[in-house]
């Protein structure tokens, strides 16, 4: 399933332990829609997905229903999940041997 599409629409999702809402923007950043589905209990423990299985279905769910299939997608993560760290990468490590984002 790509959620990167053509860049006319972009959908924004906040996933928290209870709900997952979303704000589907267009072009010029404009309001188009937004939505909320509620989550089931023990989906989603403390920012941590325990339900995986029930997540994507919820999910797979949400994209069909609100049309969000190939629309470009963003997530907010709370800031105690985030990592960032600087690293050097040898000269003569090729671009092909990287793995992506890179």
């Amino acid at each position: 399933m790509s959620l990167l599409g053509n860049g006319k629409h972009q959908v924004h999702f906040a996933v928290k332990d209870r709900y997952i809402r979303f704000l589907k923007s267009g072009k010029n950043r404009s309001f188009l829609a937004y939505g909320q589905k509620c989550l089931p209990e023990g989906v989603i423990v403390e920012g941590q997905i325990k339900e995986r299985e029930t997540l994507e279905m919820i999910l797979d769910e949400i994209i069909g229903q609100w049309k969000l299939k190939g629309i470009r997608t963003s997530f907010s993560v709370p800031d105690s999940f985030v990592i960032l760290r600087k690293i050097s990468i040898p000269a003569e490590v090729m671009k092909e041997d990287l793995k992506e984002p890179f």
